[in-house]
């Protein structure tokens, strides 16, 4: 690298270091931007319309669950702390539909902010190039995310 340094006029290099370091700041910056308007309503919408499907299944399960609970908060003795009682409760609240898209945005930003951190470099390669080349990072990055949520990294894989 430093020999291919040699080959250039020695008053490029500051300016082509100083254009580098410009593309790598500005790449975050439309990483950003691209994840808040694409990438995360679009990972959101997803995760809705897996919990939608799921929903049908779990509100079997809770009504089960509820009812056992029911039975174990029966029989427990009288002397046992109301703290116990009510977290047993909380267990079979359902989710309200506010506190699950808060979850949802929560879990989708945190999977985008890991897919910029993880293709920065692609996006300082599509900004440097004036966005005529366009690596895998940047046209896959719907697909990054989606690994790294398949990994849990974000909290439990598929909601």
């Amino acid at each position: 690298m430093l020999d291919t340094l040699g080959l250039l006029p020695k008053s490029i290099a500051p300016a082509a270091i100083a254009y580098l370091v410009l593309c790598y700041g500005l790449g975050d910056v439309f990483a950003q931007r691209r994840a808040g308007w694409l990438h995360i309503p679009a990972c959101q919408n997803g995760l809705g319309a897996d919990a939608a499907a799921a929903d049908v299944q779990t509100g079997l399960q809770q009504k089960l669950v509820r009812k056992y609970v029911d039975i174990i908060i029966k029989t427990l003795p009288p002397s046992m702390p109301k703290d116990v009682v009510r977290d047993l409760n909380d267990l079979t609240q359902p989710e309200t539909p506010g506190r699950r898209a808060q979850r949802f945005a929560d879990r989708c930003t945190c999977l985008a902010s890991a897919a910029r951190s993880e293709t920065r470099f692609d996006q300082t390669i599509w900004v440097a190039s004036l966005r005529f080349v366009e690596p895998a990072g940047v046209s896959n990055f719907h697909g990054v995310m989606t690994r790294l949520d398949g990994q849990g990294l974000c909290g439990k894989g598929r909601a």
